[in-house]
């Protein structure tokens, strides 16, 4: 257990720096509150935007269903996090999975906007290589297939509302591991070690 406290306590410097992705993570969730509606985009959209059509590049490259394909952009987009996230976990940094658990909150909270967007169709679409005048969203073309197009404001709305959910618990990760690293600190100037 000992090891684990270990792992996951934040001291020196860290501390700084996590104070840091915190301020960051709030500063990017306030542009979120009661305007998500509108299309906000998030620091990590510039990430995560570009591996969205990357998603559909490779699904058309293996040439995957044109369902697949269309999904291929969102699911890379949430799996970039995932993936780091994977990483961090494999090189034992504990705490910067913290990152990743915002990034995956904010990943989310943009595909449910693009979700919350299918049938109202007001944001301005990325269509690299093509032009964008007789173009659809990917969920406006998936929703009309599965028939629930009329239900994209509902589904997109719980996304999002899963995406705060990661975003808060990345940021509840944080406050407990700083809390622990001074808890560890406290007590280590009251029981010095022998």
């Amino acid at each position: 257990m000992n090891d684990f406290l270990d792992k996951i306590t934040v001291t020196g410097w860290k501390r700084f720096l996590y104070i840091g992705i915190f301020i960051l993570l709030v500063w990017q969730l306030s542009h979120f509150w009661g305007q998500w509606q509108e299309g906000v985009t998030s620091i990590f959209y510039y990430i995560h935007a570009p591996m969205h059509e990357v998603g559909h590049t490779v699904a058309r490259m293996l040439h995957l269903p044109r369902t697949v394909v269309i999904l291929a952009g969102t699911v890379f987009q949430i799996l970039t996090p995932v993936a780091i996230g994977i990483y961090f976990a494999w090189k034992n940094d504990l705490p910067a999975i913290s990152l990743c658990t915002g990034w995956l909150g904010f990943a989310t909270m943009e595909a449910g906007i693009y979700m919350y967007d299918a049938n109202i169709q007001k944001l301005t679409l990325v269509v690299p290589f093509m032009d964008a005048s007789d173009c659809e969203g990917d969920f406006t073309l998936l929703f009309r297939q599965w028939g629930c197009l009329e239900a994209g404001c509902r589904i997109g709305t719980v996304t999002v509302n899963i995406g705060y959910f990661f975003v808060y618990l990345a940021l509840l990760m944080i406050i407990a591991m700083l809390a622990l690293g001074f808890l560890r600190k406290k007590q280590q100037l009251i029981i010095p070690a022998s």
